[in-house]
């Protein structure tokens, strides 16, 4: 009686579907770690817009910045939308509405700010690690302005 075993060539099939399944399973969760992360950055925004929204509301412009600044920076919290303009979380405030949040600052992710000269409309430049089609965004510097978000670097007055 002779016994049947898998061949040499059936074994390295097997072993070459595991490891195809295995790296489209390591390609996956890393591109859906992007994407999460790129979610995670337009919240951000969104809650500065919210920030700058009751600004506007409560001085009838936005806290003016004619040159580009960055509004998150390496400590977490410390930046805030105050009635009075930005401001740190330890120089305290009259009127606090907004911490400016700093997801993913590690990683480059900079929030870049600036107003017109009458401080009547804003920008703030961020990034994308990945396309998000469904809002016509792409990878890398985006920008939005006046709370509308819009793909490609802003462009900032010099």
């Amino acid at each position: 009686m002779k016994l049947k075993g898998f061949s040499t060539v059936e074994i390295i099939v097997v072993i070459i579907i595991i490891l195809l399944l295995i790296g489209g399973n390591v390609f996956l969760s890393l591109y859906l770690q992007k994407k999460n992360q790129d979610l995670s950055v337009l919240s951000d925004l969104s809650r500065i817009k919210s920030g700058l929204d009751l600004y506007y509301s409560l001085n009838r412009t936005y806290p003016l910045k004619a040159q580009v600044v960055e509004l998150n920076d390496e400590y977490e919290g410390t930046e805030i939308i105050c009635a009075n303009g930005f401001g740190r979380k330890k120089d305290g405030c009259d009127k606090f509405l907004a911490i400016v949040p700093n997801t993913y600052f590690q990683q480059g992710n900079r929030y870049s700010y600036q107003t017109n000269e009458n401080a009547s409309s804003y920008q703030i430049q961020f990034n994308l690690l990945t396309n998000i089609s469904y809002l016509r965004l792409i990878k890398g510097p985006n920008c939005l302005v006046d709370g509308v978000i819009q793909s490609g670097k802003c462009v900032f007055n010099q």
